[in-house]
């Protein structure tokens, strides 16, 4: 179930170690070949009410970042992870695949199971392009910040919404675009000190 009729779930399998998302030491982990991870991306969120706090004024101290997952247009997310995964248990079982399913917990509800588990490293959208001026947005088209000068931010903050990919290949594509603009407006400046 999509918001925009778009692709909206993305799997990814992999044999793996036993646990579910990144923490301190995930990347000592040795694989279990017994153990195979699929897991269901949820690419079409709208939920547009995660946060990015800086933690004091040392550069070096990480932000704390609270995605806040099923704040905004919950039943429509959860249903569609939902529908992903029974998806992904029929496929199993019309293949005849031998299985213990772990994930999402099966002694609790399936929805609760799903947020309990739900995670996510690609922080986006937190400082979102619009209108210039607009207070609703922090940069406007050509990635500058609405009331600082000489700021641009060019990175996959500047989304107004999730692009419905991994964000890699979206940014890639608006840090050209930022090139194009950075260079034009450089030259539109350096025209008018020469005339």
């Amino acid at each position: 179930m999509s918001w925009d009729d778009d692709a909206d779930l993305f799997f990814l399998s992999a044999v793996a170690a036993t646990g579910s998302g990144f923490r301190p030491g995930y990347s000592e982990d040795v694989p279990d070949p017994t153990y195979w991870s699929t897991s269901i991306v949820k690419m079409q969120t709208a939920n547009p009410a995660g946060t990015v706090k800086l933690r004091s004024r040392d550069p070096r101290d990480t932000p704390e970042i609270n995605f806040n997952y099923f704040t905004h247009r919950a039943d429509e997310d959860l249903q569609a992870i939902v529908d992903g995964v029974d998806l992904l248990l029929r496929a199993a079982d019309n293949a005849g695949v031998n299985y213990t399913r772990i994930l999402p917990d099966p002694d609790v509800d399936m929805r609760q199971g799903i947020m309990d588990e739900a995670f996510s490293h690609h922080a986006a959208s937190s400082c979102r392009m619009g209108p210039a001026g607009d207070r609703g947005y922090c940069v406007d088209s050509r990635f500058r910040v609405n009331g600082v000068d000489g700021l641009r931010v060019v990175d996959a903050s500047v989304f107004p919404r999730l692009p419905g990919a991994m964000p890699n290949g979206p940014t890639f594509t608006i840090s050209r675009k930022a090139f194009e603009t950075i260079v034009e407006d450089a030259k539109r400046t350096d025209g008018r000190k020469s005339g």
